[in-house]
């Protein structure tokens, strides 16, 4: 890997909301407050276990739910 120059890292929390970010279009606001739910949660000791992945899409539905006016803070597009 070091002569092909391959980078491998281990995605974060960025990556994943990134992700679910792209799956569907949300206000600039929700995609703002989702960030720094997750920028708290780098200083939180007890959330260092929980993976990346739970920790973003945690973030997107707590700002989605805070922020939006749905009845469901999880659309269907979000699900895969």
């Amino acid at each position: 890997l070091f002569i092909l120059d391959f980078r491998l890292n281990r995605p974060v929390c960025t990556t994943f909301l990134d992700r679910f970010l792209q799956v569907h279009h949300h206000p600039a606001q929700v995609d703002h407050l989702a960030r720094y739910i997750l920028d708290l949660t780098i200083t939180a000791v007890a959330m260092v276990p929980v993976l990346p992945s739970l920790k973003a899409a945690s973030a997107l539905y707590l700002a989605r739910m805070l922020l939006l006016d749905s009845w469901s803070p999880w659309s269907p597009a979000l699900v895969f």
